[in-house]
């Protein structure tokens, strides 16, 4: 990370906490990094915050401090590994909103932010802000859905972030890129103008608002050259600098209104100069400036030193928008292959649901291709039960719960189906939101048969957490297995605006749309995006034989 900045951090009020009384040691390291943290020095931070992990090594909030320090370091990796050591040590209590821990999800869901993992980011501050709905909360889980490509989700979820605190010029300007990617031009100008409102020389909403005027807005925008060219000219009065290419387009406009300002080369080749301005608008910005007010008891932070550099063109290729693939041809489907009729278990460590684990490229969303499935006459349809989210509970012997866990697992493992879903349901009687709990018992189901009686379980899994692949394919699954196949389609690209690579959900989507939904064409392209993705998948050749045969 090249930019640094001051790390946001809170310390928890009276620092009482189990053992600190009677190890002072790791009290005064804990005492000694806080004070490093906030002077800036999270080099000397970290070294402190090492005497009192190694001093207070059973204590969460040690390693929690530490996973910040070296956030704030840029040291993502060695971060990531406090906030996991801090999350084991936490277990259950760390579900319970009402527990100190639950801090965890947000801290970890701006590292991977940070790392780049964002269905991870996104997954863990979605639950993060389901709980706590703050300003800051709201406003990272925005910056999650629109570094995953979800801008409608982004819109709303910066507008209730600004609902919470409407002075922050950075999230206002935020604001109005996602509603220029949704071609919402006034939406954007009027946010442009609020964050300048807030902060007159913020020139990366400067810049932005010259260039919505400029290369979005409608032809027949009135005065549109005009407010381009004076938002231009504020910008270059304010920025010594400017960004590449903007002097040009500002002269290429006052040549436009002013043809007298003319003097050689003509308008016309001059704009075909003018494609490739970077405006730079996600550059790194001081917190003082995004405003990102504190939390009472939470140690959190604001860190904004890692947001993407790789789009600096953003503004000027915003409308490029992909089609989804049209479906014009009949049915011409002749073979039959058979979705996976079940998910893999979720073993008793489970580093994907329950910490950071890393994500792929899978973990970008689908955007190409909308939720758009028609009603199809004599397919079924699924009747949702909307489970509402458990809350979660306190447990006061984690390790206890741990072990329920591993024995059901154990008895899942040797096929004593009924008695593994006896003791997750025991488990589920102590904890209702453990949702490891919930997934398994739904697989459990499934591969003895009682696929119909997944559905619930698999639906109570997912209102505990709506980004669990395992929870989202095998309830597709299960929909596909007891015929509801619209639903199954549906189920599936979720999976895919989480997971883009996930194979099964390709391979199911293309075996429901050539042989229940009479779409070939969709099923084609997800037909090639299993061979793209596994060209030795084992369903290949039967996928080649289809395709062949569609194409003649």
């Amino acid at each position: 990370m090249a930019t640094r900045q001051n790390l946001y951090f809170i310390m928890i009020a009276s620092w009482a906490f189990a053992g600190l009384a009677c190890k002072p040691p790791g009290a005064k390291a804990l005492f000694n990094g806080e004070k490093l943290l906030q002077k800036g020095n999270a080099e000397a931070a970290i070294i402190e915050f090492e005497k009192a992990v190694q001093i207070l090594p059973e204590e969460w909030r040690a390693w929690n401090y530490l996973g910040l320090a070296r956030h704030r370091a840029d040291d993502l990796n060695g971060a990531s590994e406090a906030f996991q050591k801090s999350v084991k040590i936490a277990g259950e209590r760390g579900n319970s909103p009402d527990h100190p821990s639950f801090v965890l999800y947000f801290n970890q869901g701006r590292l991977n932010l940070d790392r780049g993992r964002l269905a991870d980011a996104q997954r863990q501050l979605h639950t993060f802000a389901s709980q706590k709905q703050t300003f800051k909360s709201l406003f990272w889980l925005a910056e999650a859905f629109r570094q995953n490509g979800d801008m409608l989700q982004a819109q709303k979820t910066y507008r209730l972030a600004l609902d919470e605190n409407n002075s922050s010029p950075v999230v206002h300007n935020r604001h109005g890129l996602v509603q220029l990617k949704l071609k919402n031009y006034s939406g954007a100008i009027t946010s442009f103008r609020q964050a300048l409102e807030l902060q007159p020389e913020f020139n990366h909403a400067q810049l932005n608002l010259a260039l919505t005027y400029h290369l979005h807005v409608p032809a027949d925008y009135p005065n549109r050259e005009t407010l381009a060219f004076e938002a231009f000219k504020t910008y270059i009065k304010n920025n010594p600098e400017p960004a590449v290419g903007v002097q040009k387009m500002m002269d290429a406009l006052e040549v436009k209104l002013d043809p007298t300002a003319a003097s050689s080369a003509s308008l016309e080749n001059t704009n075909n100069e003018l494609v490739e301005v970077s405006t730079n608008q996600f550059a790194a910005v001081s917190p003082d400036a995004v405003g990102l007010d504190s939390d009472v008891g939470l140690p959190l932070t604001n860190r904004f030193s890692a947001l993407p550099t790789t789009e600096n063109n953003a503004v000027t290729t915003v409308t490029e928008e992909s089609s989804a693939v049209k479906i014009d041809r009949p049915s011409l489907l002749e073979e039959r292959e058979d979705l996976p009729s079940s998910a893999e278990l979720i073993p008793p460590v489970a580093v994907s649901e329950t910490g950071g684990g890393q994500a792929t490229s899978s973990s970008l969303p689908e955007q190409s291709m909308p939720i758009v499935v028609p009603e199809i006459s004599g397919v079924a349809r699924y009747k949702y039960i909307k489970p509402q989210r458990p809350k979660p509970v306190a447990v006061e012997n984690p390790k206890r719960l741990d072990s329920m866990f591993n024995q059901a697992f154990h008895l899942y493992q040797i096929k004593e189906f009924d008695k593994a879903i006896t003791g997750y349901r025991g488990l589920l009687e102590i904890n209702p939101a453990h949702q490891q709990a919930h997934v398994n018992i739904a697989i459990t189901m499934q591969v003895k048969g009682d696929v119909k009686a997944s559905l619930s379980a698999y639906e109570k899994a997912l209102a505990i957490n709506p980004f669990s692949q395992p929870a989202r394919e095998g309830f597709a699954s299960a929909l596909n297995q007891s015929g509801f196949f619209i639903d199954a389609a549906v189920e599936f690209h979720k999976l895919l605006k989480v997971h883009r690579d996930n194979v099964p959900a390709h391979l199911g989507l293309g075996v429901l749309y050539a042989q229940h939904l009479n779409q070939p064409d969709k099923a084609e392209y997800y037909y090639r995006r299993v061979l793209e993705l596994n060209p030795q998948h084992s369903e290949a050749a039967n996928i080649r034989r289809w395709l062949y045969n569609k194409s003649q």
